[in-house]
Parts: C-alpha cells; sequence; structure tokens
C-alpha cells in the first residue's frame, strides 16, 4: 500500500484489494465505507455524530493534550457512547489500559490525520483513474449504527468494486463483540465460496 502507517483493518482490506489485486482473492469489510466517501459525504449529520473525525485530525499536540486530560472519558463515554462499557470485563480493561498509553493516543490521532489527508486523496485518485476492486467482495454492517442510517452501503461499495453482496447485522459498531458467532458465521459462508442473497440478517 502507498500509506506509510497502519490503517483500521477495513481499510487495510480495501486498500490492498485496490493496490495489490492480484494478492487479494476475497474482501471482506465491516462497518466502513471508504475514506474517500466518508470525507465527500460529511454533512451536519457526520460533523455531530461522527465529531471523532474532525477532532482527531487536528494538528498535533491539540487532541493529544486534550484526550490525555481524562482518556478513560474521552474512549470510554465520549467516543463511542459508552458502549464499551458494555463488552466483557475483562475487554474494557484492556481498552483502558491502552487508552491510557500516550502513544496509543498518538497513533490514533496520527490515523485520522491521515484519513482526512492523504488517504482521501488516494481514494480520490482512485477514483478518477477509474480504479476498481475486481475480486469479490463481502460487505457487513451495522443496523444500528451509522452505516445503516445515513448512506445506502451496498450501492456505495458497488461504486468501487465489481461483485459486491453484503448483508446488516442487528448489532451497533462493534460487530464482533455485540454479536460474534452471526459475523463469523457470515465471514466463514462467504469466503468458503457461498453466496448467500444480499438482504437483511435473519433474527436472532
Amino acid at each position: 500500500m502507498r500509506s506509510p502507517r497502519p490503517l483500521p483493518p477495513g481499510r487495510v482490506a480495501y486498500r490492498t484489494a485496490l493496490d495489490h489485486p492480484e494478492v487479494v482473492r476475497r474482501l471482506t469489510v465491516m462497518d466502513v465505507i471508504p475514506t474517500g466517501e466518508v470525507w465527500a459525504r460529511a454533512d451536519a449529520r457526520f460533523a455531530l455524530g461522527y465529531w471523532h473525525w474532525a477532532f482527531l485530525a487536528q494538528p498535533s499536540p491539540v487532541p493529544e493534550r486534550l484526550i490525555g486530560r481524562d482518556p478513560d472519558f474521552f474512549f470510554l463515554d465520549a467516543e463511542f457512547g459508552g458502549a464499551i462499557r458494555r463488552f466483557p470485563p475483562v475487554a474494557v480493561a484492556d481498552n483502558i489500559r491502552c487508552a491510557r498509553d500516550p502513544a496509543a493516543i498518538e497513533a490514533m490521532c496520527e490515523d485520522y490525520r491521515a484519513g482526512a489527508t492523504c488517504d482521501r486523496r488516494e481514494d480520490d485518485e482512485d477514483r478518477a483513474a477509474g480504479r476498481r476492486i475486481t475480486c469479490p467482495a463481502q460487505v457487513l454492517w451495522a443496523g444500528r449504527d451509522a452505516l445503516e442510517a445515513w448512506y445506502d452501503t451496498l450501492a456505495i461499495w458497488r461504486e468501487w468494486a465489481d461483485d459486491v453482496t453484503g448483508r446488516v447485522i442487528d448489532c451497533g459498531h462493534f460487530m464482533v463483540e455485540e454479536r460474534p458467532h452471526e459475523t463469523l458465521s457470515a465471514i466463514q459462508d462467504f469466503h468458503a465460496g457461498h453466496r448467500s442473497p444480499t438482504g437483511p440478517a435473519a433474527s436472532a
């Protein structure tokens, strides 16, 4: 990939499929749309609901210093509305440990700074050049989060990829933690080559 720093897993996956199509046979992305699309579609809902995208992209040390005053509140309450506090205790403790690490705070801020600059630029360049994801792609997204409320998620990904299927899962943004078995089953079926019809998740 062209980006010199780590991206969140879903964004690593689709960028790898675009930059190195010869090595990606099947692609799954979960609860994301391409970075360039996020910024191109930013509106008042985005500014209020995904405010951390712009906040964390501010120049250093503005967000680092503000988060560092009370990292527990930022990560566990402000950023995700308390969702992480509902994780199993061992997961909450691990999130708190990471949240208090100044290096982890800096890394997260750098990730969002890149998302607002070089990551967005690479997406825009690929769209302008007509580059597309050529392998089969699966899109899973949360039924109780922003993608379901704001976007036609499958339609967006079909502008980026030739062969897209997917489904909504009845959960919030943290799909693996909230619906682990359903999420794993969907991924395993897709990567085994099973092609279920696109549509909503079955009731659980």
